[in-house]
């Protein structure tokens, strides 16, 4: 099996909470037919984190398989204070 490649995108939020990115703005690669909740493992990021997700613009749940050159946007929970 071979690997795809998927721009990810986080805010500093996340950023600082994941154990893999180094920037906002990223491109990882992952095993083909992997799905989001793949790619959050693999990025290291806790799923409660995160409020909802989209692929290439449209939201998607952690079960939608990526495809070559996805753009994954993760958006965090807002909190206030």
């Amino acid at each position: 099996m071979s690997n795809i490649s998927v721009q990810v995108k986080v805010d500093n939020f996340l950023l600082k909470n994941s154990s893999r990115l180094k920037a906002c703005h990223e491109i990882v690669e992952v095993p083909e037919q992997s799905t989001i909740s793949t790619l959050l493992e693999i990025i290291g990021l806790n799923k409660d984190l995160i409020s909802f997700v989209t692929v290439n613009g449209e939201r998607k749940d952690l079960a939608y398989r990526l495809q070559e050159n996805d753009v994954v946007a993760f958006y965090p929970y807002i909190s206030g204070g």
